[in-house]
């Protein structure tokens, strides 16, 4: 099982990469949110790995820190999730944001990922709520916790992604709030308000 890899970047392409190791170039399957934070190609790159074998095919996924290949990982652990939707849940949102989301029971958010129905999300929170560590996934990512209050927090996301922003973005625009800004904000279009300003 190879468990990490390390090499030159050689190519970027729409959900993978090539990594040259020793004159042989490996394509790992990668979130697009890693994907779209990589360098330029020629740069050392390195990641962690998890390999998916079938009886057809041999599939390598890279991620750049390891609490998400363990998120990815504990998302293929659950009946009904493949390596594709497990991939298009760790490529819309950090595995901080959907710690948060499993351990806090949000079903409706979960259903806004790509693949998700409200069955499959009800799955996920039952088989996985006590199996993730909250704690362990904020520590790994850097992605601190906004104060503001869980459902008003969704649908100020909601409101940023229907204007463009990807659900990663959002939430780290929403968790740049100080407390002092959230307390001076009212309603979802006061906050969407000042966080297009402060993209801008």
């Amino acid at each position: 099982m190879i468990a990490t890899v390390e090499g030159i970047l050689t190519a970027k392409k729409e959900i993978s990469v090539i990594v040259e190791i020793g004159g042989v170039g490996l394509e790992l399957f990668v979130p697009s949110r890693t994907l779209y934070s990589l360098g330029s190609e020629g740069e050392i790159v390195s990641f962690f790995t998890y390999m998916h074998v079938r009886e057809d095919s041999i599939v390598l996924f890279g991620f750049a820190i390891e609490e998400d290949k363990s998120m990815f990982l504990s998302l293929l652990g659950v009946s009904g999730v493949g390596p594709k939707v497990a991939m298009g849940i760790i490529s819309s949102s950090t595995s901080a944001e959907l710690a948060d989301l499993i351990c806090g029971e949000r079903v409706s958010a979960l259903t806004a990922f790509p693949g998700i129905g409200k069955k499959t999300a009800q799955r996920i929170i039952l088989e996985l709520k006590d199996k993730v560590n909250i704690a362990d996934y904020r520590a790994g990512s850097g992605v601190s916790v906004s104060t503001l209050d869980n459902e008003l927090s969704e649908e100020v996301t909601a409101a940023l992604c229907s204007l463009g922003f990807t659900r990663v973005a959002a939430l780290k625009a929403i968790n740049r709030l100080s407390s002092e800004d959230i307390s001076n904000l009212a309603g979802v279009e006061d906050f969407v308000r000042e966080l297009l300003k402060r993209s801008s």
